[in-house]
């Protein structure tokens, strides 16, 4: 059980640091930047649907 929070811990740390590099994305890509935040909040979407289960 500890190994889920450890991975939702560097999962987040992870968004952290991409949330902070995206507000250097240009204009222009912003489907790109949508899709890249819709992906990270999936993946802690599904990190704790995983530890329920």
């Amino acid at each position: 059980m500890n190994s889920n929070f450890a991975l939702l811990n560097n999962t987040k740390k992870t968004i952290a640091y991409i949330n902070k590099q995206l507000i250097n994305y240009p204009k222009s890509e912003v489907v790109l930047k949508h899709n890249i935040e819709k992906n990270m909040y999936e993946l802690i979407e599904l990190i704790f649907s995983y530890s329920i289960n």
